[in-house]
């Protein structure tokens, strides 16, 4: 989304160039009397027709009220986006999905055969991994499929809330690909 508004702030001449009207024909113009003679260059320099540089600004500001509105919306989902991207990057990482130190206090505890414990330091440190390992140390007394079945459940409910901010930024790419 960056990337796009600053390429079209790059392209803004190109799009100024394409829009303008055509250049006058390629006849040469017949002498007008008081103009310099063929050969000579007259004295103020040419400049090339059809080429005006416009600023992302000026774009903006002469798109009118719905262009206007258009333009706040992009700039308000691209804020959004860098939010939800540093929002990512901050929450969905390995140790804050699995926390090491989490991981070690299960080990030992299931190393005692101390499956209460585990519980407990499941419901101590709130994780995905966590509550997942929860759901499986809870039905243990079920049997293997049974336990089998409530780790599917469980992972798939934290891998479905882990990418609802993943999908958030698809949404965002989506309609502003729409509007731009």
């Amino acid at each position: 989304m960056i990337v796009g508004v600053f390429t079209s702030v790059l392209c803004v001449d190109s799009f100024a160039q394409a829009a303008a009207p055509a250049a006058a024909p390629a006849a040469a113009p017949a002498a007008v009397p008081g103009a310099a003679p063929a050969g000579e260059a007259p004295k103020e320099a040419a400049k090339p027709v059809g080429h005006s540089s416009m600023s992302l600004s000026s774009i903006i500001l002469n798109s009118g009220w719905f262009g206007g509105l258009i333009w706040t919306l992009l700039f308000a989902c691209s804020i959004a986006c860098v939010a939800l991207i540093i929002d990512c990057f901050i929450n969905i990482r390995n140790h804050k999905i699995t926390p090491p130190e989490f991981i070690q206090e299960v080990n030992n505890s299931i190393a005692q055969g101390d499956l209460a414990q585990a519980i407990e330091l499941c419901d101590k440190i709130s994780s995905p991994f966590s509550r997942v390992l929860k759901a499986g140390f809870v039905n243990v007394q079920e049997g293997f499929e049974v336990v089998q079945d409530s780790v599917g459940i469980a992972a798939d409910i934290e891998s479905e809330t882990l990418l609802a901010r993943i999908s958030y930024l698809s949404v965002i790419s989506n309609v502003t690909r729409c509007w731009g």
